[in-house]
């Protein structure tokens, strides 16, 4: 009977620890979340999201124009510009009537010097799509005029003598000269000489940015 007793007891104790044991597991399973809102995105803000079908905003607030209903500027024109070297200024500049509120800025569409220039108009306005034109200006190189480079004969007598280019020169001009008979003699913006008896072929070969370079010739005879 008393052993009766003590197995009846360590079954109790047994059956307790093992049903204390499972009690104390189940208090540290953790339930899943039944609250809807996910916690990855929080939104402290309580900020509605952004309908996509919203028009873009930019930093400052304001709504960028939209391209899409932007009017198309017609009906001018940028006409091209060609003329001979005259030392003035020579401008492109649009033909056409402009609709009201557009304005139009020039770049590079003044010209001088001989050279093809290319000249942009850029034509702007609220409600307007910006349109850019470009042309060319065409200034093409001048001949030379009155220029005299002459014929000459002199006596001899043992002194240097030469023919020089003279007239109507313009600034920049540059000139070289050639003797042609021997001694063979090239001189460049300075005099240059013959003292012997003979005839002399004399070269001058103009130069000039805004002309078109131009070959003269001239005889001189020592006698």
């Amino acid at each position: 009977m008393k052993k009766f007793r003590v197995f009846v007891f360590t079954f109790v104790f047994i059956i307790f620890a093992v049903a204390s044991f499972s009690a104390c597991e189940l208090t540290h399973v953790k339930m899943p979340s039944t609250d809807v809102e996910n916690p990855e995105t929080p939104n402290p803000d309580n900020l509605e999201p952004n309908n996509p079908d919203d028009p873009p905003v930019n930093s400052d607030g304001e709504i960028p124009p939209d391209n899409s209903v932007l009017k198309e500027i017609t009906g001018i024109e940028f006409p091209s510009v060609t003329a001979e070297y005259d030392g003035k200024e020579h401008v492109a500049e649009i033909a056409g009537e402009l609709p009201e509120g557009v304005t139009v800025s020039y770049f590079n569409n003044v010209g001088v010097d001989a050279y093809i220039y290319v000249a942009e108009a850029t034509l702007s306005g609220e409600g307007y799509r910006t349109l850019t034109l470009k042309t060319m200006i065409n200034i093409k190189r001048a001949d030379f005029k009155g220029v005299i480079f002459e014929n000459a004969t002199f006596a001899y007598d043992g002194d240097p003598h030469c023919v020089l280019v003279s007239g109507n020169l313009p600034e920049g001009t540059t000139i070289q000269y050639l003797v042609r008979e021997s001694p063979r003699i090239v001189a460049e913006e300075f005099p240059y000489f013959v003292v012997d008896r003979g005839k002399y072929k004399v070269t001058a070969v103009l130069k000039n940015k805004n002309y078109n370079t131009k070959v003269y010739n001239a005889e001189i005879c020592v006698i």
